[in-house]
């Protein structure tokens, strides 16, 4: 590893030693590298590599989550769809029925 000088507003080195004295991680550095690693996995690197840096019962919720949140807002765009073809029924007839069908 590298040795990389930063500087931190006080108020961070403050929260990243409350997490040592909770017994949360062993050293600053460790706080610092886990962050750095979570934000270029989020940032950089992608989805994919979160399997490698989580637990898989972790990584399988978020990816619940994931699917939950699409699910919903499928669900939010058939709804306007339906909404919206509805108010003009004669110009759209059996779409909303249609859209309705496909959730």
């Amino acid at each position: 590893m590298r040795v990389v000088t930063i500087c931190m507003p006080e108020s961070y080195v403050d929260g990243v030693d409350k997490l040592i004295d909770q017994h949360k991680y062993p050293n600053r550095s460790e706080v610092i590298r886990i962050a750095i690693r979570d934000l270029l996995v989020d940032e950089l690197w992608g989805e994919p590599f979160k399997a490698f840096t989580m637990p898989v019962d972790q990584f399988l919720e978020t990816r619940y989550m994931k699917m939950a949140n699409a699910l919903k807002s499928i669900d939010l765009i058939a709804n306007t769809l339906i909404s919206m073809f509805a108010a003009s029924p004669k110009m759209f007839p059996g779409i909303p029925q249609q859209i309705g069908e496909l959730r």
